[in-house]
């Protein structure tokens, strides 16, 4: 039916301020004002994988707690290789707290991450691969020791190698004792000779 232009009504303000302020996840995420925008825009984008690079991203420039624990839910609502992949970045961040966290929702993927830890072995940092020895000490992969003990035959930095004997003397078994007993070799100091005798009689039982 047609309708007369006399009778076309205009949108009143309340209206149109209505519809200018219509929820955008994304611009909320990105420039909300406060704490409260930003933590909904991140639970609303919990399934939106197209925009796992967005959250990932967001996650190292959010300075509010609350709004990184709501993009890291989020995240592992999306859990796969690729938000492996965008976490593990802020491994190397100057931000400590922000590292506990990702390094505790890594840990919760552990399928997912287990293939980007291994990469991380070899990676440069020695701070990133003690992180890594960190995280599979508490992954639920049966690979977990077997990495640990990869970085403990080959690791160059013997506080890697501390750090990695941490953990298989929590997550280890007998079989891992060859590459444990060479430590004080590679590196003769008392400590790590002390850490490696105490490592062994562990595992051996």
């Amino acid at each position: 039916m047609l309708v007369k232009a006399g009778n076309r009504r205009e949108a009143g303000p309340d209206e149109s301020a209505s519809e200018e302020s219509v929820s955008d996840p994304v611009r909320d995420l990105v420039a909300g004002a406060d704490a409260a925008t930003r933590r909904r825009a991140a639970q609303n984008l919990r399934e939106t994988p197209e925009r796992i690079d967005l959250l990932c991203e967001r996650l190292g420039e959010e300075p509010d707690a609350s709004v990184r624990a709501a993009i890291l839910i989020s995240l592992l609502r999306m859990k796969s290789l690729a938000v492996a992949a965008g976490l593990v970045g802020h491994l190397r961040s100057e931000n400590a707290a922000l590292r506990s966290e990702v390094m505790e929702a890594l840990q919760d993927m552990p399928d997912d991450v287990e293939p980007v830890l291994e990469r991380l072995l070899e990676d440069p940092d020695s701070d990133v691969r003690i992180f890594v020895a960190n995280i599979l000490n508490g992954l639920a992969h049966p690979r977990a020791p077997k990495l640990l003990a990869r970085l403990i035959a080959r690791d160059p930095h013997v506080n890697v190698c501390m750090a990695a004997l941490d953990g298989l003397m929590e997550i280890g078994d007998p079989s891992m004792t060859a590459a444990i007993a060479d430590l004080p070799r590679r590196f003769p100091e008392p400590f790590v000779a002390f850490a490696a005798t105490a490592a062994l009689k562990r595992l051996k039982g």
